[in-house]
């Protein structure tokens, strides 16, 4: 409804039905809110698909790496399971000292000490490396989800299926391949599900590190959306169209 709209700051107040008129514009014009739309765009495609096969990977790799431990399985489970309970603005404010620019940052204090940098480096000023620094982020915190999704499959194979391989010659990565991941599907499927809705909705981490910078390297729809509606350009209807 607001979509069609030109409605600002106040849902409540006097507006025109402009139907799809704002779309249109967003999509043709050649001003700031369409320009910064589709910045917003090529940054999300690229961040849900970079996002996705790192935080896969990642979550399959500890999880076929946990199923294979004798002992401190539940140990691990947990380390790799807290920071889902920490807020994002709160992983948000970590990261940001991890990776920052001063003398502090722990990133700069590990390179300064194997001689790695002179100077220090602020990853957050990077243009091509900032949306990157935030899907690490978010991978820490969120991967534990899928990494328990992963190992909950990997423990409902059954043991004579892997022992079976075995027998048959199959090296553990040769079993891994060919007998666990095609039982895995279902779960695969369902934890890579979830991480692209997440992947998806990226406001927090923009909002509390970088404030879509540097320039809009990290401006998501998300953060335009709300940038658009509650921010300093105060277009309800443009944000609903976003």
């Amino acid at each position: 409804y607001l979509s069609m709209t030109d409605v600002q700051n106040n849902v409540f107040e006097r507006h025109h039905f402009i139907f799809l008129d704002g779309y249109i514009k967003t999509l043709t014009a050649n001003d700031i809110y369409s320009q910064s739309f589709y910045k917003a765009l090529e940054n999300q495609v690229y961040y849900v698909t970079s996002y996705f096969a790192f935080a896969f990977t990642l979550s399959l790799g500890v999880a076929l790496l946990l199923n294979e431990l004798r002992r401190g399985n539940d140990f691990f489970k947990v380390v790799y399971c807290l920071p889902m309970i920490i807020p994002l603005s709160i992983v948000g404010g970590i990261f940001q000292w991890i990776f920052s620019g001063t003398t502090s940052g722990f990133t700069n204090i590990v390179m300064k000490a194997l001689g790695l940098i002179q100077r220090p480096y602020d990853l957050w000023q990077d243009y091509h490396l900032a949306l990157f620094g935030l899907m690490i982020a978010r991978a820490w915190k969120g991967a534990g989800f899928t990494i328990i999704i992963f190992l909950a499959g990997l423990k409902g194979i059954p043991r004579d299926v892997r022992e079976a391989a075995a027998i048959d010659g199959a090296s553990r990565l040769q079993e891994a391949f060919h007998v666990s991941l095609p039982l895995l599907r279902p779960y695969l499927f369902i934890g890579g599900t979830w991480i692209i809705i997440n992947s998806m909705k990226e406001y927090d981490l923009p909002s509390v590190v970088t404030r879509a910078g540097p320039g809009q390297a990290t401006l998501t729809l998300y953060f335009w959306a709300w940038e658009l509606g509650l921010g300093d350009y105060q277009q309800m209807g443009r944000a609903a169209q976003v």
